[in-house]
């Protein structure tokens, strides 16, 4: 979701976080499978 005027920061920062952690997460299986 995107940030709007009554978007709590903590929960934004959790969705960032999640969604950053999956990416890491594709990356280092593609790196294992090279």
């Amino acid at each position: 979701g995107g940030v709007v005027y009554d978007s709590d920061p903590a929960a934004e920062w959790e969705e960032t976080m999640n969604k950053g952690r999956a990416l890491f997460r594709a990356v280092a299986q593609a790196a294992q499978g090279l």
